[in-house]
């Protein structure tokens, strides 16, 4: 009986310490959803901004898609943007590694969705916002919430009717000038460094065939703290992409992120 007794408790002993290893190995990286009783001030985040931050934030989306009437909702927040995260990369295994963040790198960010389909998308559009201070960090498409739910199956019988992010084509000219407003309305130096975006077409010599536009700025000449590294970039950096139907594919600013 002794050593029934004894061995369940080893085996319970055992069961735990696999546990804590295991929680502890997954580190701060891979905590998505923040507890909710974090607090913005100290960097972290309350379930969802309050009516006037709200607001401000819906505000924001508006002017930079140029569109008043849009019908935005808060989502969720986030411990980190989707593409941004800077800390000390620690190896816990043969090819397995994670980020530990340091509190003065925590990027906390509010997720909103638009409720309107993308022109004739079965599409929306997802914003994630800085919540220090309500700057739009990055657009992406996404699936509304209700079709996420979807089989595939039943997602492809629901969408298939709508357009394509890709056509009808727009002209060089056309989709360049759509991504430099998008910039314009969002990039408070633009002006100063518009020249200095790099451009890269995802198919060359696209012209009136679906493709991806992109132009990026990055100021290389930043260098983080000793020690540091950042996924998926070491330097503030903007990003947008536009579809050869002059659609919005996806934007990306982390110049804020790497102010205090």
């Amino acid at each position: 009986m002794k050593k029934i007794i004894i061995i369940s408790f080893l085996t319970l002993l055992l069961l735990a310490v696999l546990v804590f290893i295991y929680w502890y190995q997954r580190g701060d990286a891979f905590l998505i959803q923040p507890p909710s009783d974090f607090k913005q001030s100290e960097g972290i985040l309350d379930e969802q901004p309050n009516t006037n931050f709200s607001s401000q934030i819906k505000q924001t989306i508006r002017d930079f898609m140029n569109d008043q009437s849009l019908n935005l909702a808060y989502v969720n927040s986030s411990k980190s943007p989707s593409n941004f995260n800077i800390g000390k990369v620690t190896v816990i295994g043969e090819g397995a590694w994670r980020i530990d963040t340091p509190d003065e790198w925590q990027r906390p960010v509010y997720i909103f969705d638009q409720q309107e389909y993308i022109d004739d998308l079965c599409e929306v559009y997802e914003y994630e916002i800085d919540a220090r201070n309500g700057q739009i960090v990055e657009v992406h498409v996404v699936y509304p919430q209700d079709t996420q739910q979807l089989t595939t199956t039943e997602r492809q019988e629901k969408c298939q009717s709508y357009g394509s992010l890709y056509t009808p084509f727009k002209t060089e000219e056309e989709i360049k000038g759509i991504a430099m407003d998008y910039l314009s309305r969002n990039v408070d130096n633009f002006e100063a460094i518009q020249d200095d975006f790099t451009y890269t077409p995802s198919i060359k010599d696209a012209v009136n065939m679906a493709a991806a536009h992109e132009w990026i700025w990055r100021d290389i000449s930043y260098q983080l703290p000793e020690g540091l590294t950042g996924d998926v970039y070491n330097y503030p950096t903007i990003r947008i992409i536009v579809s050869s139907g002059g659609k919005l594919i996806s934007y990306f600013n982390s110049v804020g992120l790497f102010e205090d």
